[in-house]
């Protein structure tokens, strides 16, 4: 992971760095006066540390964090394998790994390209792969935050996107319920405002074509109604008078017709013939 791999540049950074401010301190009778409070701290800032020491051109350890280490012969463990490193390793410096250890090395030079030995850093591989769990437990935790959040926003965003939708609704309903006068009240410019007007359009024709089906009903009845005198006021249409047969018809043009006839008979037998006609129709 990106943090494991920032861990062990840190190591063969620090490496660099220690092997630096080895190389004017090795030049001095007592080298651990200068280096070992440096080794110290170091120690102290960072935990994953395993070890940090100074080892001279012949081998001998010259700073050690347990000054009875100091003058010892320094060897290497054999299980220590080249490791790959991130940063470019500078002529001379190593990674080194195995099961428990992950060490850098950094040799110590002068200007004039002498050696005079190296400065080593290792790490503890287990404060290494805590580190790693812990960068994915804290990766788990904010990605989980991330979809909590996003969840809760969407829902905010979802219920503030339906609420048109709940508007519509109750305005549907009100229309079938026979109410074309209550608008919808949408101040939207989506989709869901364009359907708000044409809904309400389509309310204000339904009345119309509502009031205008009651008008046309109470037209047809109040015609039926005429049709219905008019026919009462036509005479049987079959008239026998020995001997003649006298039969009348009458079929409006349209619902009600303006026409009338009658036959009257008199009291001298003879029988009267009234056909009438209402202007207005040419």
């Amino acid at each position: 992971t990106g943090q494991s791999e920032i861990l062990v540049d840190m190591d063969v950074l620090q490496a660099r760095n220690l092997a630096l401010t080895s190389s004017g301190a090795l030049l001095e009778a007592f080298p651990e006066l200068t280096l070992q409070p440096i080794v110290r701290d170091l120690m102290a800032e960072r935990r994953e540390l395993e070890t940090v020491l100074v080892v001279g051109a012949d081998g001998a350890i010259r700073v050690h964090p347990d000054t009875r280490q100091i003058g010892h012969r320094y060897v290497r463990l054999p299980s220590l394998q080249p490791a790959a490193a991130t940063v470019r390793l500078k002529p001379g410096e190593m990674l080194l790994a195995d099961a428990t250890t992950i060490m850098a090395a950094s040799p110590i030079v002068l200007a004039s390209g002498q050696r005079l030995g190296q400065a080593i850093v290792a790490m503890r591989r287990d404060y290494l792969e805590s580190a790693i769990a812990d960068a994915r437990r804290r990766q788990w935790l904010v990605l989980g935050a991330l979809l909590a959040v996003g969840t809760l926003f969407m829902l905010v965003l979802i219920s503030h996107m339906l609420r048109p939708v709940k508007t519509l609704r109750a305005g549907l309903e009100r229309i079938g319920r026979g109410d074309l006068d209550t608008p919808l009240a949408i101040q939207d410019h989506t989709e869901f405002g364009l359907l708000a007007e044409t809904m309400n359009r389509m309310a204000s024709q339904l009345k119309t074509a509502q009031i205008e089906a009651l008008d046309k009903e109470r037209l047809a009845s109040e015609i039926a109604l005429a049709r219905t005198i008019q026919q009462s006021l036509l005479p049987e249409p079959r008239l026998e008078r020995d001997p003649f047969v006298m039969v009348g018809a009458h079929c409006q043009a349209e619902e009600v017709g303006g026409d009338y006839f009658d036959l009257l008979p008199l009291p001298d037998g003879r029988i009267g013939l009234a056909v009438a006609d209402v202007s207005g129709k040419g």
